[in-house]
């Protein structure tokens, strides 16, 4: 797959405004390891928008795109199921610290990658969302550009026939 930066002007001004917002909220922020953390999840939504608009145009984003919504459909089940759990058994026993706390704490590690794996799918799921909205341009600008020049000619030339035969 080929990165051919041939997009729509609605996909350039989206980014360069989204680039505006996180500056403005990254100079807000005063420690580094937070400055660094949204520089990553800028630049995994830059990527994502990409590798979704070269999706859209290969014609395999609707493949891809259901694969990362059964994936966060999945976290988002887990997480639910997980509350409600949580809710049923603080509301019970009235504990003050739940099974999961002393999960994370005993495996910092682990929570810490599947906290990142959360955030890479849904950081994924919006820069897919950004290029689905310019969908119908990339496929128009797509389909516009693989029209060889010679074909365009003799559709020209056909058409001029039948107007004046």
């Amino acid at each position: 797959m080929k990165l051919n930066l041939k997009l729509p002007l609605g996909v350039y001004i989206s980014l360069f405004v989204l680039f505006l917002l996180i500056i403005l909220i990254w100079m807000e922020v005063n420690a580094k390891i937070d400055q660094n953390i949204i520089e990553y999840l800028f630049a995994i939504f830059i990527m994502a928008t990409l590798l979704g608009i070269n999706l859209i145009k290969d014609g395999t984003f609707e493949l891809y795109k259901n694969i990362l919504n059964a994936i966060w459909n999945l976290e988002t089940a887990f997480v639910f199921i997980y509350a409600v759990n949580y809710f049923i058994e603080h509301k019970s026993k009235s504990q003050n610290e739940s099974p999961f706390y002393e999960w994370s704490h005993a495996h910092p590690l682990l929570f810490s990658l599947l906290i990142a794996a959360l955030t890479v799918v849904c950081v994924s799921r919006a820069g897919f969302s950004l290029a689905e909205i310019f969908k119908n341009a990339i496929t128009r600008k797509n389909s516009i550009e693989t029209v060889p020049p010679q074909k365009i000619e003799n559709q020209i030339d056909e058409s001029i026939k039948d107007n004046q035969g």
